[in-house]
């Protein structure tokens, strides 16, 4: 008697072009992109995620990348004072100033960062979170965030299929234009916005798929492609043992997991054969000893070093924070 299953697998196709160490990752978009910079960061990737902070929707990574690819800098136009503090329309809440000309001149250096971390990558990863977005009536304008600002200054809208898909489209312009060579890797984050309603989160994230994949489907271009996250949790664990207790984000395990399913694909082999090194070197520096004046531990600490040493001479942009001898 065959065992009866219990889980449906989500195919995922090898990435004809895998990762390794010598790849340099852009990540940006919704708060996944963290997740999975994270696991970068752990295994010494060489990344940068970000740099205006977590933009959830496609209009504001267009508009960044926009910025970036054609040498347009921010103005005191794009900056709200809210809460005592200086924000700007186009950056995530985390970056803000007492003063707004340390604002202006900080989202401009991020901008340039922006502009300089793409033009060196090999790899970008998209994560798209909702395909609702906020238009500030006073601008008639799409913003990236709020920031707490009285909601009658906004119009709530639900981008429609085409204009994401318009969107995206401008979104690959504009990296064609910093890095011709640049790969792009899409992916649907799998939190839920509950906040705009269940149905109103089913709506918004049907609208970033059907756009992609029609994208993806139109272009058929060898350098852009999509890996499943939001299928893998929605298809391939689908339980709320899987989300953490606000029941809206994935789990530590469920983030573990899709990272496991995307380094089984997406990552070379030699790079699989640094990743292995890098987390024993990790995990030895999580330990800690009892007595740090024993010959035992001297002789962990020395095998720790020549660990390090070893595999700094391969990749000599790996640090490790070592404990002193």
């Amino acid at each position: 008697m065959k065992p009866i299953k219990l889980q449906t697998i989500v195919p995922i196709a090898t990435y004809l072009n895998p990762l390794s160490y010598r790849d340099k990752i852009f990540g940006i978009g919704s708060c996944f992109a963290v997740h999975m910079s994270q696991k970068f960061t752990f295994y010494k990737f060489q990344q940068c995620v970000n740099p205006l902070g977590i933009l959830f929707h496609p209009l504001a990574i267009e508009k960044l990348f926009k910025y970036a690819a054609t040498n347009v800098s921010f103005n005191k136009e794009d900056l709200v004072f809210q809460n005592e503090k200086w924000f700007c329309w186009h950056a995530h809440s985390d970056i803000h100033h007492h003063s707004e000309a340390d604002l202006l001149a900080l989202v401009n250096t991020k901008l340039q960062q922006t502009r300089q971390e793409l033009q060196m990558a090999s790899v970008c990863i998209i994560t798209l979170g909702t395909a609702w977005v906020y238009k500030l009536k006073q601008r008639n304008q799409v913003v990236a965030n709020c920031h707490k600002v009285s909601q009658h200054h906004f119009e709530k809208c639900l981008l429609g299929i085409s204009e994401v898909e318009q969107s995206l489209g401008h979104i690959c312009e504009y990296l064609q234009m910093l890095n011709p060579h640049l790969r792009v890797i899409f992916t649907i984050s799998p939190v839920r916005h509950l906040k705009d309603g269940f149905v109103e989160n089913q709506r918004s994230k049907s609208h970033l798929i059907s756009a992609l994949h029609h994208f993806l489907a139109i272009n058929q271009n060898p350098n852009i492609s999509y890996f499943p996250a939001y299928e893998l949790v929605m298809d391939e664990l689908r339980d709320y043992r899987f989300y953490a207790p606000d029941l809206l984000h994935p789990s530590t395990v469920a983030i573990d997991y899709i990272w496991a399913r995307f380094t089984e694909k997406y990552i070379s082999t030699d790079g699989h054969a640094t990743m292995q090194k890098v987390s024993d070197i990790q995990k030895r520096l999580q330990h800690r000893p009892f007595d740090r004046n024993t010959e035992m531990y001297k002789k962990f600490q020395q095998e720790l070093y020549l660990k390090v040493d070893a595999l700094q001479k391969e990749w000599p942009h790996i640090n490790f924070d070592l404990p002193e001898p």
